[in-house]
């Protein structure tokens, strides 16, 4: 959607461009002395900092631009595309006076997925009465976390984009004009949801628990079982069986069995020590000596047998590969995962370590 505001050309700045032009170069400038290049020359030197000034406004093609402005821009090579609506957050000057400006991007209807615009509520009784409905409802805005750095030329004109918390406050406050659109959502490209853009404190009565009233007797019932009676988990340790100096010795044990295993199968003794110090070799002991009704002796004896065992009786857990050492090829791509995807480690998983 192009606007007619920012139709117009740069007509107005080519004469006074032309008139300054003409001025500097009537009359020609003074030969400086030594003394003038010497200052100069210092001058340079102390002036060695930041090559580029981000000012607060810039005036482009006779407008004038702040740093917060809504306002309009054309892709470079792409006349034929829509303008892009976004905000301004920085502008830089250089100093040979080219101007650079980056916007936060506004996603239009069309950018959205259907299913995700649907979902965050009807439109159909947006603006009712006004004969223009359709037209006011394409011009909603979704501010997304994109950004796009362009060169200032590419702006034209400034625009509105007025804020609601949500659909009905925008139905009753925004009126259809020139340039003036509305937002109400974020929309994240990468998950493709909608996410109101309002914060909220949740604080107050209506975020309160309800809390049941206090019982003086509670019936004796098993320590993990519901108010039904129904035990839905299996205790893997009960305390209170071995003494704190003993249960150290078996743990020790443990791991001299697990890192001469580790050493036979990974034939190297670091790596065997490496996995011998994992928490996942005392668990697994600790699962065997539970199993075995806290028999030191016996658990000892079946650790010999099998000393990476996933408990002496079947329980505990089961955790695949996840303990084996993770090769520098695996650790780069869980690097770059992490710069494209950020915390979504499925998808990490999904796209580059699906053997992890």
């Amino acid at each position: 959607m192009r606007s007619d505001s920012a139709a117009a050309s740069t007509d107005t700045s080519g004469d006074a461009a032309r008139k300054d032009t003409a001025a500097a170069t009537s009359s020609p400038p003074p030969t400086p002395t030594s003394r003038d290049l010497r200052r100069s020359g210092r001058s340079r030197r102390r002036s060695s900092g930041p090559l580029d000034d981000q000012p607060a406004s810039h005036r482009i093609n006779g407008v004038e631009y702040r740093l917060g402005d809504c306002c309009y821009a054309e892709e470079p090579g792409r006349p034929d595309e829509p303008y892009i609506i976004g905000q301004l957050e920085e502008m830089r000057v250089s100093r040979r006076e080219a101007a650079s400006v980056r916007l936060r991007v506004f996603c239009r209807t069309q950018d959205v997925p259907d299913a995700a615009y649907e979902a965050q509520g009807c439109r159909d009784s947006m603006f009712e009465g006004d004969p223009r409905q359709e037209e006011a409802r394409l011009r909603e805005l979704f501010l997304s976390e994109a950004r796009e750095s362009l060169p200032a030329a590419s702006l034209r004109g400034r625009c509105r984009v007025d804020r609601f918390p949500d659909l009905a406050a925008a139905s009753a406050g925004y009126r259809l004009r020139p340039d003036a659109f509305y937002c109400v959502f974020n929309y994240s490209p990468e998950t493709r949801r909608l996410s109101s853009t309002r914060t909220e404190i949740r604080v107050g009565p209506s975020f309160q628990a309800e809390l049941p009233d206090c019982r003086d007797e509670v019936p004796q019932m098993h320590p993990l079982a519901d108010e039904a009676g129904r035990v839905w988990e299996t205790p893997r340790w009960l305390p209170g069986h071995l003494e704190d100096e003993e249960l150290h010795m078996y743990i020790r044990a443990a791991r001299s069995l697990a890192a001469f295993a580790g050493f036979c199968d990974l034939g190297s003794a670091s790596e065997g020590q490496a996995s011998a110090g994992t928490d996942r070799t005392a668990q697994r002991a600790l699962d065997a000596l539970h199993d075995l009704d806290y028999d030191v002796r016996l658990a000892l004896r079946v650790l010999v047998r099998n000393p990476r065992l996933n408990g002496a009786g079947g329980g505990g857990f089961d955790d695949g590969d996840c303990g084996a050492p993770w090769s520098r090829e695996c650790v780069r791509r869980f690097q770059k995962g992490v710069r494209q995807y950020g915390k979504n480690f499925c998808r990490i998983r999904r796209e580059l370590l699906p053997e992890r």
